[in-house]
């Protein structure tokens, strides 16, 4: 069996890029909002077990809004531009 390296892969299309673009700053915001995002509250009020469990779906479209409206320019910060 051959296995040959993939090197470096060049972009396809403007429209892929800021595809991938899009989806890495969605994964970096969601993991920021997990870290520093609103907590399960607790008491009468609380969402009990069904928060705790699908909070993280609310983390998700959170970032997906922010991603769609900020542009974080991560890409640019590590390309140096």
């Amino acid at each position: 069996m051959e296995i040959n390296s993939l090197g470096r892969v060049a972009p396809t299309s403007p429209e892929r890029q800021k595809i991938v673009k899009e989806g890495l700053e969605r994964a970096f915001l969601s993991q920021m909002l997990t870290a520093i995002g609103p907590r399960p509250t607790g008491g009468a009020f609380g969402g009990g077990i069904g928060e705790e469990q699908f909070s993280s779906i609310l983390n998700d479209i959170y970032a997906d809004s922010f991603a769609k409206k900020l542009d974080l320019n991560i890409f640019g910060k590590v390309e140096g531009k």
